[in-house]
């Protein structure tokens, strides 16, 4: 592979991280942008790796959309004051449900807890009894309760509100 995919590489992931970290941008904004970034990078490497230009367009199409839905899948962000109240709050409640019986105890370390809406949560580590950090994830769909939600590395229970 000659110098040029390389920098098309490092330029194309340079700018997908910078552009997609901004908090203004909605999340199919976000989305919007790291694939369409992530695709034509990946069909300019195709192309320069001995691809043909349609196997070039179907390889840089395949990696823009699955870029884009998993950018848009969850957006993390900081999480304002009246979210990690709001998140705060239904822990308390969770934690006496769990311990009067009335609710099992998570299935995993972290539960995913709804800050203001039910498809923004914040991630409390039940280990710790504390909030992983003050992000926010907006979620592109509400799961069900007791469903297990991938947030990067950390696998967590959805409690709902």
């Amino acid at each position: 592979m000659n110098a040029l995919p390389k920098k098309i590489a490092a330029v194309s992931l340079l700018a997908t991280l910078s552009l997609t970290s901004c908090e203004t941008l909605s999340p199919g904004a976000s989305a919007g942008i790291a694939g369409g970034i992530a695709g034509i990078g990946s069909g300019v490497i195709g192309r320069a790796a001995g691809l043909s230009s349609t196997e070039s367009a179907i390889l840089g199409t395949a990696v823009g959309v699955t870029t884009a839905v998993i950018v848009y899948s969850y957006q993390k962000r900081k999480a304002t004051q009246r979210e990690q109240a709001a998140a705060a709050a239904r822990v308390v409640k969770v934690k006496k449900k769990v311990k009067a019986k009335s609710k099992s105890a998570p299935k995993t370390r972290y539960v995913a807890v709804p800050a203001e809406k039910s498809d923004t949560v914040m991630l409390y580590d039940t280990k710790k009894d504390k909030m992983v950090s003050d992000s926010a994830y907006e979620l592109e769909k509400t799961p069900k309760k007791g469903e297990v939600v991938k947030f990067g590395s950390v696998n967590a229970e959805y409690v709902g509100i």
